[in-house]
């Protein structure tokens, strides 16, 4: 395995978690050519499928597509509009499917997933080889931002 492959393998999991996330929810596993079909109009997915019926996209055909949509020249942003729109349309009927316990649990992970990601940033930037040498550095990070919010210095951006 290539030393880029495994910190992949550790966030992601093998090709086959997603397929097996689809089938564990009863939901379809999404292949790029399916995609690029629908969005040049040659079947409409949505009449395929459920309303509430999940669908899931591998992180392999999501790259695939952002990387053709980077390499087609002629692409520009109002072609993303309806995988927004979709995006968007999946994440809200989810949420609304949810019960209280569920959006707390998908909370608690996402922070989760945030945190381990702003881990292996510090240690990757630094160089730091140990998770305690890359939480110093987290803390250190968030004290900063901490006191240069509290100093007006740093205000986020409302989305």
């Amino acid at each position: 395995m290539s030393p880029m492959a495994e910190p992949l393998k550790k966030h992601w999991g093998p090709p086959a978690a997603s397929k097996t996330m689809a089938d564990r929810s009863q939901g379809i596993l999404l292949d790029s050519s399916v995609i690029i079909a629908h969005f040049r109009g040659k079947l409409d997915l949505f009449q395929l499928v459920m309303p509430d019926e999940p669908l899931f996209m591998p992180l392999t055909v999501l790259g695939e597509l952002l990387k053709d949509i980077l390499m087609n020249a002629d692409s520009n942003l109002e072609t993303l509009k309806p995988l927004q729109d979709a995006i968007y349309r999946d994440k809200v009927l989810r949420a609304r499917a949810m019960t209280p316990a569920e959006r707390l649990d998908e909370a608690l992970e996402l922070s989760n997933d945030i945190y381990t990601w702003m881990l292996d940033g510090a240690k990757s930037q630094c160089g730091l080889p140990t998770d305690e040498e890359g939480w110093t550095e987290v803390l250190r990070r968030l004290q900063t931002l901490r006191r240069l919010h509290e100093r007006n210095l740093y205000q986020p951006v409302a989305a």
